[in-house]
């Protein structure tokens, strides 16, 4: 692998340009991650007001490292996972709760510190409405397959008889698929277009925004749909870069 092919990713992502802890001085944080802050901006800041508002949970905006651990830049990976560290430590946070589950199981096993999901908080807090459909087909995030801690997480707000998506991999977004093998990313998410269903939920900003863009229609993130917040996702680069950088100075 060639890190010369991932210079933008590098670039952002090894000292995340966007890092924003100004609101992160409690002992709860909401941590939305990089891409549900990018393609859900209106929905992050309602989450953000609401978990304060009801509970003191402040917030961070860093990247958790993982898309610098698949590249093997293993030195800068151990750099960030210690500097976040640091900063927990330096502001007193005892928990972080993510939206993105890479995130949620990245950190869970690197950091000392309690790592629960936005579903579990928002249980814990009694907020936000179940989906009700007679069937919900779900299409799985990969970090969540084999354990389905998530899934599990979010039975409370599933009230209809759930189908997964069976028979596709991934959504071919993991790993930098999408700028090295543009067309085998593409290839993973044929069978879901082609079963062309009313609506397809899934509980992953990255998954979201990557089969909307392979042409897959009426795709929609569980987390928007719980807390009835309606939101257009962008589908180009640009505008999502905008929003991660707006938060930096949220």
């Amino acid at each position: 692998m060639l890190l010369k092919d991932y210079w933008l990713i590098v670039l952002e992502k090894k000292n995340y340009l966007f890092r924003n802890y100004r609101h992160g001085r409690s002992a709860s944080v909401f941590f939305p991650g990089c891409n549900f802050p990018s393609l859900f901006p209106k929905n992050t800041k309602n989450m953000i007001a609401l978990l304060q508002k009801t509970a003191g949970i402040g917030t961070v905006f860093d990247c958790c490292g993982k898309p610098i651990a698949e590249l093997g830049m293993e030195k800068e990976e151990k750099l960030i996972i210690d500097l976040m560290k640091k900063s927990f430590h330096r502001l007193g946070i005892k928990e972080i709760i993510t939206a993105c589950p890479n995130c949620y199981f990245y950190l869970k096993s690197r950091l000392s510190i309690h790592t629960v999901s936005i579903y579990e908080k928002l249980s814990q807090l009694s907020l936000g409405r179940p989906l009700k459909a007679e069937i919900i087909h779900l299409f799985v995030p990969c970090p969540d397959r084999d354990s389905q801690v998530l899934l599990d997480q979010l039975q409370p707000f599933l009230q209809g008889n759930i189908k997964k998506i069976e028979g596709v991999q991934c959504c071919g977004f993991g790993g930098c698929a999408t700028r090295k093998e543009p067309e085998l990313s593409m290839e993973v998410t044929k069978t879901i277009r082609q079963q062309a269903l009313p609506r397809l939920y899934t509980y992953c900003a990255s998954c979201t925004g990557k089969l909307l863009r392979d042409g897959c229609r009426n795709v929609f993130h569980l987390l928007p749909e719980i807390m009835n917040v309606e939101e257009t996702i962008p589908l180009h680069g640009v505008q999502s870069l905008f929003n991660r950088v707006a938060f930096r100075f949220y």
